[in-house]
């Protein structure tokens, strides 16, 4: 038997995520590996994720992923270019997920954020 992974050990990440990420912040650039400093100051838009914005599926090539719901009319707070999507926790200590988005320049207003996917595959 080759490579295997069961779903509920994939699931698990994706629990802890839901669980830990309380936070969804649209930034100009990466902030992954910053201080909370940094991740607090570079916010161009920010929302709450709840419990029920992550839903869970069988992943688009393999595996499992978690869908992260449309979060619309986020409130600007200062501009920039947004070029990433970051989920992190309440205290704005740790960035927990990463990903790109569609750049554009925020002024004003508010932004809407699309649905979002993370995967994670079956072993190869």
């Amino acid at each position: 038997m080759g490579k295997v992974c069961s779903d509920s050990f994939m699931d698990a990440a994706h629990d802890w995520l839901q669980t830990n990420g309380t936070h969804m912040l649209v930034v100009g650039g990466s902030c992954f590996a910053a201080s909370s400093a940094t991740i607090a100051s570079s916010a161009l838009a920010s929302a709450t994720t709840a419990s029920g914005d992550y839903a869970k599926a069988n992943g688009d090539t393999s595996g499992r992923k978690v869908t992260i719901a449309t979060h619309s009319a986020c409130a600007i707070q200062q501009s920039g270019t947004a070029q990433h999507v970051c989920l992190i926790d309440a205290s704005a200590e740790t960035v927990y997920y990463q990903t790109t988005c569609t750049a554009q320049q925020l002024t004003s207003g508010t932004v809407d954020v699309p649905a979002w996917d993370i995967e994670i595959l079956d072993p190869a």
